[in-house]
């Protein structure tokens, strides 16, 4: 049986991150995808898991559509907890609903283009 390919965003994040590793733990039957922003501190903290047991690393921002739509190719499952919480989101809501509304808006845009190419 194939392995079913997970999109994970947020996994820098505290939820996002316990949902990666718990991943790992089932990569004999799962493979790993995540969609990460390229900062500094993101390429340090998971670059000994790019390519290992099939871990993908989509390098993107959830705000730009054509990375989302790069993340959610050919997946079987999505699981998104990432968002921007406070206190950072007190001190920027614009930003805020940015990534959290319309990362969000993002991944759906993409899984419905995913489902119309797969049936299409």
């Amino acid at each position: 049986m194939a392995k079913r390919t997970i999109l994970l965003t947020g996994a820098s994040g505290s939820m996002g991150n316990e949902a990666f590793l718990e991943l790992l733990r089932r990569t004999d039957r799962l493979k790993p995808r995540l969609i990460l922003r390229p900062s500094k501190i993101n390429r340090k903290k998971f670059a000994r898991y790019d390519g290992r047991d099939g871990v993908e690393i989509v390098w993107g921002d959830l705000t730009n559509p054509e990375d989302v739509k790069r993340a959610v190719a050919g997946v079987d499952v999505v699981l998104h907890p990432a968002a921007m919480i406070s206190p950072a989101a007190d001190r920027n809501p614009a930003l805020a609903r940015e990534i959290n509304v319309g990362g969000t808006q993002n991944i759906i845009d993409a899984i419905k283009a995913e489902i119309g190419r797969a049936h299409g």
